[in-house]
């Protein structure tokens, strides 16, 4: 198990994410624009089982489904 989070950090929740999500027009659903806004500040790949939630800001990050991700990057994490 231990091997399978090698590389994962845990994303702090500030003050910064919250305003951000609070504003932001182009996603409907609170808690999907914490995801984002998350993801965004700290890195350059968003994965989510519910990439269509995330269409209209596909331009701020790269976001994949979880099979994209490995078929993608899968070679890079071994």
């Amino acid at each position: 198990m231990k091997d399978s989070i090698e590389g994962l950090n845990i994303v702090d929740l500030t003050k910064e994410v919250i305003e951000l999500a609070i504003n932001e027009v182009k996603i409907k659903d609170f808690e999907d624009a914490l995801q984002y806004h998350s993801a965004r500040l700290t890195t350059k790949v968003f994965v989510t089982r519910n990439k269509r939630h995330f269409e209209k800001v596909k331009d701020g990050i790269e976001v994949l489904t979880p099979e994209e991700f490995i078929n993608r990057y899968g070679s890079l994490l071994y």
